[in-house]
């Protein structure tokens, strides 16, 4: 039957029936379900009937041994065209099965699977799928669990860790690395079916999943299903609101787009609801769920994969929607889905697995990063030099006037290309701004949003979008009058799946810094945080242009090679021009970069800001700029003010409170760095003012 253009055959519904040959001596009857075996044997059918398309590969494996046969593996089948080739494909994956008894897990991505694969030759959009992408099927991450549910316990949920103490099993969804120990949604007593496991990444099975994602180099999004509710959730699961020690992903506003459309997709092929909370249709409007709360559960999979490699990662429960759906008797009531169930849960996941995966790929719709930008992901690559072409100043985000000014009114004006040979009506475009960052994303809570509009665009032709912007009168947080300005566009047909500008031709932005005068060798800041739940490698390069060749770029020596999870530093760039130079300007760009600290594919992530410097000697500066400088040092003594105020006040509270411990001692000594380099930046001014107000010769 045909669902949203899509054919789903007549071999993906019989595929359920056969398994092929066991292994065990008296294998388990699943029914239409597979069982470990069946499943081994299916993908290998599979690799073995469309192998230029097709390749079963183990991941990693179970604890259990099974004498001659080793452990049990964890299969993965790769899907694409000329699948034997190392391509740059943007790459997804779904993954089924971390819990044992949700049989139902594994047979969705088993499908979706074979519905690429069978459909290839006849179906236009399979075909553009695997053509220009690479999907992963992973349908049973947990095989020891899943043949001790098949043969032992229904309801059995963990995998088969031997705990040491009389009891079995870790959940594997409780076991990654981010928030992990948490008392919400998991537990440290081995005996209960949320333990945690010893340590996060304990368990073979999610260890094995962990260095496979982290082996990819075009990762885009990743899909996990499990049973039962009908729910569509997002990140994140460790905490049941968002308040402000628990603020929401940067990249909220854009999986909340991403899951509105895919549940509409899943409600569109059966009428079937997948709710946005697992007890609750929608969310409150900052994003939290209603009471009773949605599913908590810290230690879990998508949580995970979002704050490292931030893509968008979901959770997928399908049917049934309650245990009271089928009659008590059912030995594991919710989970065990009558086999009538299996085709139209696959037809339904199906529609949001295709539309999903179709985001992976550029669309039609595009803002430029630089004018070279042909639409090609990334925009940039990383070079000795640093990145290039710079991505942070994108041609098509403009200001009037050009260079904001601090205080005043300022218009902004976005330009998006339709790159398709037909209009395009219904294009969103949001602008916004926010304190600039190395790590700068767009959509993001943590920005302000100037506004949006919708606007239509003709065949293989541009529009534009403007808003009114009221510039700050006071400077971010590192102490410079520095904006960025960040759009974000989209269209049903066409969602962004990631918030950093050169992964997305969905997002761009543009640094808006006034020009500097290099008066002092702290006059370029800069700021780098790690936001990831691992060291990043960290490094700074500088490239400049139209500079004058005997001035120097220096950066601070002593800034970190190492960034630890939720650091920030603060750091400078200092212009050095040789005594007796003559006027000049150029601009300065500032590099950064961070790199994931472990084996396996280190995909770069970072951003950079521009300054245009300009020098004018001492004695030819107008009065007038001058009279800015003595404001601007005013301005800085009352910071300076302000900070030692503040570090006496938390010295005070410090002694109060008997506070000692590491993170405490580190904001003292910043503070303390604070105030000596604003003095030095006081005294910098101060002496260039004594030069520039010395009595100046007449001029001829």
């Amino acid at each position: 039957m045909a669902r949203n253009g899509l054919l789903l055959p007549f071999a993906l519904l019989t595929a359920f029936i056969g398994g092929g040959p066991a292994m065990a001596t008296h294998p388990p009857d699943l029914g239409a379900y597979h069982t470990y075996d069946e499943l081994t044997t299916e993908l290998a059918s599979l690799a073995a009937a469309y192998p230029t398309r097709a390749q079963r590969i183990s991941i990693g494996h179970g604890w259990e041994m099974l004498g001659e046969f080793g452990q049990r593996q964890i299969w993965a089948l790769k899907i694409s065209s000329d699948v034997d080739k190392t391509e740059a494909k943007p790459e997804i994956v779904l993954v089924g099965n971390h819990h044992a008894r949700e049989w139902i897990s594994v047979e969705v991505p088993l499908a979706i699977g074979r519905h690429l694969l069978d459909n290839y030759a006849t179906n236009p959009a399979v075909r553009e799928v695997v053509d220009s992408k690479v999907v992963w099927i992973i349908p049973m991450l947990n095989p020891d669990g899943h043949a001790y549910s098949a043969t032992t316990n229904r309801c059995w949920r963990k995998n088969r860790r031997n705990n040491g103490d009389g009891t079995f099993g870790v959940d594997p969804n409780r076991n990654y690395g981010y928030q992990w120990g948490l008392a919400s949604g998991s537990s440290g007593t081995t005996s209960v079916d949320s333990y945690r496991g010893p340590f996060a990444f304990s368990e073979p099975e999610t260890q094995a999943f962990r260095d496979f994602l982290r082996s990819r180099s075009n990762l885009r999004a990743v899909i996990s299903y499990h049973s039962y509710t009908q729910a569509f959730l997002r990140p994140w699961s460790y905490t049941l609101d968002f308040a402000p020690g628990n603020p929401p992903p940067p990249a909220e506003p854009l999986l909340k787009d991403l899951s509105d459309e895919l549940r509409s997709r899943l409600q569109s092929v059966h009428g079937q609801v997948y709710k946005d909370c697992l007890f609750q249709a929608d969310r409150e409007p900052s994003g939290a769920c209603r009471s009773p709360p949605h599913y908590e559960a810290s230690g879990e999979m998508a949580d995970w994969i979002h704050h490292e490699f931030n893509i968008p990662a979901f959770t997928i429960e399908v049917r049934p929607l309650s245990s009271s759906t089928w009659p008590a008797s059912h030995s594991c009531p919710g989970f065990e889905l009558p086999e009538s169930e299996i085709t139209p849960t696959v037809e339904e996941n199906l529609a949001a697995a295709m539309r999903l995966i179709h985001y992976a790929q550029p669309g039609d719709i595009m803002i430029r990063d630089h004018a070279g930008d042909t639409g090609a992901v990334p925009s940039s690559t990383l070079t000795p030099s640093g990145w290039s072409p710079v991505f942070w100043l994108s041609p098509d985000i403009w200001s009037d006037p050009p260079v904001p000014i601090r205080g005043d009114p300022a218009t902004v004006t976005a330009r998006v290309h339709n790159l398709s040979s037909s209009p395009i009506a219904g294009v969103t475009v949001q602008i916004w701004y926010t304190d600039p960052s190395i790590t700068t994303e767009f959509p993001s809570p943590y920005a302000t949003l100037l506004g949006q509009g919708v606007i239509a665009l003709p065949a293989s032709g541009t529009a534009e979008f403007s808003v009114p912007w009221s510039v700050p009168s006071t400077p971010n947080s590192v102490g410079e009058h520095h904006w960025c300005v960040g759009v974000v566009i989209k269209h049903p047909t066409d969602l962004p799946l990631s918030t950093q500008a050169i992964y997305s031709n969905n997002v761009a932005f543009h640094n808006f810094v006034p020009a500097e005068l290099t008066i002092s060798p702290q006059a370029l800041r800069f700021e780098a945080r790690n936001t990831a739940t691992i060291d990043m490698d960290f490094d700074v390069r500088v490239t400049t242009d139209r500079l004058p060749p005997s001035w120097r770029v220096v950066l601070d020596p002593g800034r970190p090679k190492v960034l630890k999870p939720g650091q920030r530093y603060l750091g400078f760039a200092q212009v050095a021009i040789p005594a007796g130079a003559s006027a000049g300007e150029g601009t300065v760009s500032i590099h950064g970069v961070l790199t994931p600290h472990h084996p396996g594919v280190r995909r770069p992530i970072g951003s950079g800001v521009t300054y245009r410097v300009r020098y004018v000697p001492p004695d030819r500066l107008p009065a007038e700029e001058l009279g800015l400088i003595r404001s601007h040092e005013d301005l800085l003594k009352g910071q300076q003010r302000l900070l030692e105020k503040l570090g006496t006040v938390y010295t005070e509270v410090l002694t109060t409170r008997g506070m000692s411990d590491d993170r405490a001692v580190k904001l003292a000594e910043e503070l303390q760095t604070l105030v000596r380099r604003q003095a030095d930046r006081i005294d910098s001014f101060e002496d260039f003012l004594r030069r520039a107000e010395k009595p100046r010769p007449k001029q001829p």
